[in-house]
């Protein structure tokens, strides 16, 4: 099954029709996505909350703190995680994209 990978006419997924079907339902992704993620984020900090036993991990310190008011802390806390996880998004990026041009499909 050798295909000519990207060529109109080809079996190359995704077909020209998958744009369209996405438009047609962005609204019901981002609505999932955004009433998914806080269910996401609950589940974590109750799995923390019955794992550390006597120990304070870094969800049961957020939560109690968010409960207290916001501190100057957590806002640190939650821009390094961001920028902790955008940079290993994009390290991920530049290996998958230097593998994609040492092994082109003529």
């Amino acid at each position: 099954m050798s295909g000519n990978w990207g060529h109109p006419g080809s079996w190359a997924w995704p077909s020209p029709g998958f744009g369209a079907v996405l438009r047609g339902i962005k609204f019901s992704l981002y609505f999932s996505r955004a009433s998914f993620r806080p269910s996401l984020s609950f589940g974590d900090f109750i799995i923390a909350y019955f794992v550390a036993g006597p120990n304070v991990t870094l969800p049961i310190y957020v939560f109690s703190s968010i409960r207290r008011g916001i501190t100057p802390e957590i806002n640190a806390i939650g821009t390094v995680v961001l920028l902790t996880s955008l940079l290993l998004l994009v390290l991920a990026q530049v290996i998958l994209q230097r593998g994609n041009r040492t092994t082109k499909i003529r």
